[in-house]
Order: structure tokens, then sequence, then C-alpha cells
């Protein structure tokens, strides 16, 4: 595969100002739904970015083998299916986009690399904004239990977090930092919560909401705790 490019080195902070950049202006318009399936997609290859930072043989550098690379990890190391390589693919194809008219890449290196076949049966797919204020609005914001369910669903929609990662989430994983909001993930097949994943103000301001109203826990409490009349908290 020719791959000639000039490579784009850019730290884990210059990345983080990039995809804002990204989802705030260059998407400037769009439904919130679709940014924030922009925000998972990118997400994942944020955190496959960040693991690489360490070893020039291995850094996402972009150019097409990278783009490459990062399209074999997505099947072959995340077992992804093909509807969510090829949205990934796809957000990381609009973000070089992005990076080509702020002048960083000369050329789009993911527009060779093809993302996967679609299957002709149905899939399940993207809520639509509508689709995904009526399940907020769904949601009762009066009750403990209303405020953890809707922080999830926005923490899910906007976050682009797993279930599990939320289940293994613990109070102290939540960073808040200049740089903005960070929740530490351990996430299916990791043995350690290794990843730090960037959260929007729409994932975030439901999160602080509900925390607020569990009032003070140490960082060893889970992030989110049952609240019916049987539980104990946990």
């Amino acid at each position: 595969m020719a791959d000639d490019a000039s490579p784009l080195r850019l730290s884990a902070s210059e990345l983080a100002a990039r995809l804002e950049g990204f989802l705030t202006d260059y998407l400037q318009g769009k439904s919130r739904a679709t940014v924030g399936t922009y925000r998972r997609a990118l997400n994942e290859f944020e955190r496959y970015h960040g693991a690489r930072l360490g070893s020039d043989a291995a850094r996402f550098m972009f150019r097409e083998d990278d783009v490459a690379a990062y399209k074999r990890y997505l099947m072959e190391e995340r077992e992804l299916s093909q509807v969510s390589v090829s949205t990934y693919l796809t957000a990381l194809r609009r973000l070089c986009e992005y990076l080509v008219a702020r002048g960083d890449l000369p050329e789009n290196p993911a527009r060779a690399v093809k993302g996967n076949r679609r299957p002709s049966q149905h899939s399940r797919g993207v809520l639509a904004e509508a689709e995904v204020e009526r399940l907020l609005e769904a949601v009762p914001r009066a009750t403990a239990i209303g405020l953890r369910d809707r922080a999830i669903v926005s923490l899910m929609v906007f976050g682009g977090l797993a279930e599990i990662e939320l289940v293994r989430a613990d109070r102290g994983d939540l960073d808040q930092t200049l740089m903005g909001t960070y929740l530490r993930v351990q996430g299916k097949g990791r043995q350690s919560k290794d990843e730090a994943v960037r959260l929007d103000d729409a994932a975030v301001d439901p999160l602080l909401a509900y925390l607020r109203s569990r009032g003070d826990a140490p960082p060893h409490a889970p992030l989110f705790v049952s609240h019916g009349h049987r539980s104990d908290g946990t």
C-alpha cells in the first residue's frame, strides 16, 4: 500500500483539541444526535491513538497504512460488527477532512480505506435526534432512580460508553480538569481502567445532577447504585 504522505504527529492534548474543533465547528448545525454519533465513534479512535503514543513504530500518524491498521484493530481485536466498523471509519474519514481543511494534512489518508460492506439484513440504526429527546423526556427527573437513569442514558448516547464500562466505574474514576471532564473506564476484555474518555456537557450535566442528589461518597463507591426499596444502595 503506497503511503508517501508526511506523517502528522499529535499529542493526546493536540488530538483532543482537534476533536473538539471538529465536533463544535465542523459539525456546526448538525443535530445533537448526529454529533453524539460522531463523538461515540471518535472516542474509540481517541483511545486507540492514546494507547500507541509511547511507541514510534505503533504510533498513529494519519497515513493510509495507519488507517488500515486501525480498521484491522476494530475488526480483529475489538471484534466489532460490520456496521460499527463502517461507522467508525466514516467518523475518522470526516475528522481527516477537517484536518485537511485546517491545513494539518495535505490529503485525506482515510479516503482510500473503505468500510466493510453493510449486511443486507436489517440492523439497528442510530437513534434520530427526536427519538433521543423522546427517550430522555420519558425518564422522570424528580426521583433518584430517574436522575440515575437519565445520567446512564446520556452517557451512552452522548458519551459513547458501554454498559459494562458504566457498571465498572467508581466515583473516583470521574476527573474534572481544565482540559475537560474525563471518566476512566475498564472496557470489555480489559484488565484495568487504563482508558480515559472525554465527556461532552450533554453527558456531564445529567451525571453531575445525579451525583449531587446522592451526596458525598468515597472514591471507591460505585458511580451508579441501586435505589430500590430493598436495596442498600450498592
